[in-house]
């Protein structure tokens, strides 16, 4: 069974494009592990998204998310020193994974 970690940094990892991504993912038989900054996930009714609760079928790990006054640096050498890279090479070193 192949492992797929799915980093979700911005928006949120249910919306109706992302979900039809995970179930797809998760019929094909992989295992689906999903990194996202926390409080993401609370924010919608996944089920009524999707017609199932994917957040049940999947493993899903956080971090604490940058400061939203930093956000404009989100994508420069910052992020590459923050919590996000110490959660991400956490996992990557537990598992082994297929797909990223």
């Amino acid at each position: 069974m192949k492992n797929v970690l799915i980093i979700r940094y911005e928006g949120l990892p249910f919306h109706v494009r992302m979900s039809k991504e995970i179930a797809t993912i998760i019929d094909e038989g992989c295992n689906c592990d999903i990194l996202v900054p926390e409080g993401k996930v609370d924010q919608i009714n996944i089920a009524k998204e999707t017609g199932r609760d994917l957040s049940k079928e999947v493993t899903i790990h956080t971090f604490n998310n940058v400061k939203k006054h930093k956000i404009e640096k989100l994508y420069s050498n910052e992020i590459f020193n923050s919590k996000f890279q110490k959660k991400l090479k956490e996992l990557i070193s537990q598992k082994n994974y297929d797909y990223i």
